[in-house]
């Protein structure tokens, strides 16, 4: 007669559709709640009502403890195969022992750690409503409720027809903690307190832990031999699940843990007694030295401390080491020691000017390479809207009527707590925002200027009398508030119209341009007119004294060569007369060539004058 099969290979038909369920239930819930904390923008409201990062933390649990169950159906599925098999031996179902439920448990892992991951770097956003955020949390709070009834029931379950009970229980708490903690963080969160982020942060935590211990675990079992069916066990399992417990832990269970495993017995170390005995006073004085520990302070150079005794204030600490009374007798309020902020003066509506700022992104600013294109926010063309900039009412005279325009700012302020410890006093108990409350002011400070200004006047006011007269301005209003704050500088990057009329504006700039132009062409011309003139009538001028001068001179020189000549005719007589006859003749010969004929000229070679003309042959005669 055959043996009987182990109570749980007979109990795995009982068993599979709540984990085939439950799977199912815990698997869909988590990926649709991780769905949901992706496209949360997307859906109106949602984020108003709960945050996407603690929705998405309850999907990662959720998706925690189906890789529990999924692994736990597939070996009830397959005791069951086994139980149905010729001669009641396992057969078809044991591979599903081996890989196929490490898969799908390091498949719930990854899924779960992967949203933890992305949820980690997920920006916090605005907060819900606080009435929303109560509801969220007792929501969550009562959704804890059936996990509670669901992780006892397995505890209570017996061991022998369902061998992965206790680890079922132990991957419970982990949606459990995460429900309790975020339920009863949001609750806290919607009071005004900002501590409860550690709430979030240690589910957050204990979630990433968990699912990486499965994963490695999953890893692991592929490097194993496969075991019979009859001995194998679902490989999620995780201890430090089992570490999450309400109660405090049973030092006589843990004995019997490691005796059992190691077999060393606890109890009768002598260390360990010691230990025991005197972990209360070690521990007390622990506590006593460490709550005296919060007296002593270390600041650092770029910090002081507003020293507060007995809830007074009594004196400004400034950076080192500093001794004082500990916790709650002696707090200390942190305040800056000249770091200094840069706040944009910006509004909520590019298209509204009424003075009101708008929230920017928090975060560190990435710096661009020196060879990459240049970030947005260097771009100084006004013919498109930058988020930096602010819009403002300038009154604009119009056809004799007063209207208004609108003109665009694209203004900085740097700012730090005053040096002085009266404005460190301030600083810490009557500023709770100071970059709001410096865009504020300025905001006004603004609003108060452009009213009171025309566009022409603002378009071609002087920008270092402007910054000067604007933080002067700014400084009175913070001193007033009694703030602290001083304002180191105001650094205007644009002043100009707003990008709608960009194209207007140009044209009337380009018009501007060439009227100034053209006056600028026919000036030059005219001038060039006026100096080819004056050339041309110095030249005649000039040229008509040389001809004057040179007539006058030829003139003096034939009178006094008259007078020569009559004088010397007077002395000289016919003698004169045949020697100045001579001369021209000279000279009137020595211009010419001369032929003599003579008859006492002979030769062979004798020039002669032949006065006969000559016809050439065939020609005709003239």
């Amino acid at each position: 007669m055959a043996s009987p099969e182990p109570p749980h290979i007979e109990s795995a038909g009982r068993y599979l559709p709540t984990l085939v369920t439950l799977t199912l239930v815990f698997g869909d819930a988590g990926l649709l709640l991780i769905t949901v904390a992706m496209i949360g923008d997307a859906v109106a409201g949602l984020s108003a009502f709960i945050s996407l990062r603690t929705m998405g933390l309850v999907g990662c649990s959720l998706l925690v403890a189906a890789g529990g169950f999924a692994p736990a159906a597939m070996l009830a599925y397959a005791r069951q195969l086994a139980l149905e098999g010729p001669g009641a031996k396992p057969r078809d179902g044991d591979w599903l022992a081996g890989w196929p439920q490490a898969l799908v448990t390091a498949t719930f892992g990854l899924l779960a750690a992967g949203g933890v991951a992305w949820l980690w770097g997920l920006p916090a956003g605005p907060a819900p409503d606080p009435s929303s955020m109560l509801v969220a949390g007792g929501a969550l709070v009562l959704a804890a409720f059936p996990v509670l009834v669901l992780e006892r029931s397995y505890a209570n379950a017996d061991e022998r027809a369902l061998p992965e009970a206790p680890h079922l229980q132990w991957l419970l708490r982990v949606p459990l903690a995460a429900l309790l903690g975020l339920g009863i963080g949001t609750a806290l969160r919607s009071a005004g307190l900002g501590w409860p982020i550690w709430i979030e942060q240690a589910v957050a935590v204990l979630i990433l832990a968990v699912a990486a211990e499965l994963i490695l675990r999953a890893g692991a079992t592929l490097f194993l031999p496969l075991p019979p069916l009859a001995e194998a066990r679902s490989v999620a399992r995780s201890t430090l699940a089992r570490v999450v417990r309400l109660d405090v832990p049973n030092l006589k269970s843990v004995s019997v843990i490691v005796e059992r495993q190691f077999g060393i017995d606890l109890s009768r170390s002598w260390a360990l007694g010691f230990i025991a005995r005197a972990a209360f006073p070690v521990a007390f004085g622990l506590a006593v030295v460490g709550w005296g520990l919060t007296g002593v302070t270390a600041l650092p150079l770029d910090e002081r401390a507003v020293y507060q005794r007995l809830g007074v204030p009594v004196d400004v600490l400034g950076p080192g080491l500093h001794v004082r009374l500990p916790w709650p007798f002696g707090i200390l309020r942190r305040v800056e020691l000249g770091v200094l902020h840069e706040v944009p003066v910006t509004l909520a509506d590019p298209t509204q000017a009424s003075g009101v700022e708008s929230e920017q992104p928090s975060g560190p600013i990435a710096l661009p390479n020196a060879e990459a294109p240049a970030p947005p926010s260097a771009d100084r063309l006004w013919d498109q809207s930058h988020p930096g900039e602010a819009a403002y009412l300038v009154a604009s005279p119009s056809h004799s009527q007063q209207g208004f325009q609108s003109v665009a700012v694209d203004l900085r302020l740097i700012y730090r707590v005053g040096l002085s410890d009266q404005a460190a006093m301030q600083a810490a108990y009557q500023v709770d925002d100071p970059d709001r409350l410096v865009r504020a002011a300025a905001g006004r400070r603004l609003a108060s200027y452009f009213a009171s200004h025309t566009l022409l006047g603002v378009l071609g006011a002087n920008r270092e009398t402007f910054t000067a007269e604007f933080r002067g301005a700014l400084q009175s209003e913070l001193d007033r508030l009694s703030t602290g704050i001083e304002v180191v500088a105001v650094v205007v990057e644009a002043i100009h119209p707003p990008p709608g009329a960009a194209n207007a504006y140009h044209n009337v700039q380009a018009a501007e341009i060439n009227s100034k132009v053209s006056v600028a062409d026919e000036t030059g011309a005219a001038a060039q007119r006026t100096r080819e003139a004056a050339r041309d009538a110095t030249q005649a001028r000039n040229e008509a004294t040389a001809q004057a001068a040179e007539t006058l001179a030829q003139a003096e020189a034939d009178r006094l060569l008259f007078q020569a000549d009559n004088e010397a005719y007077r002395h000289g007589g016919k003698a004169f007369l045949l020697e100045r006859w001579f001369d021209r003749i000279k000279g009137a010969l020595g211009r010419t060539q001369l032929v003599l004929v003579d008859h006492r000229l002979n030769g062979a070679d004798a020039p002669t004058i032949d006065l006969r003309s000559f016809v050439p042959p065939g020609a005709s005669t003239p």
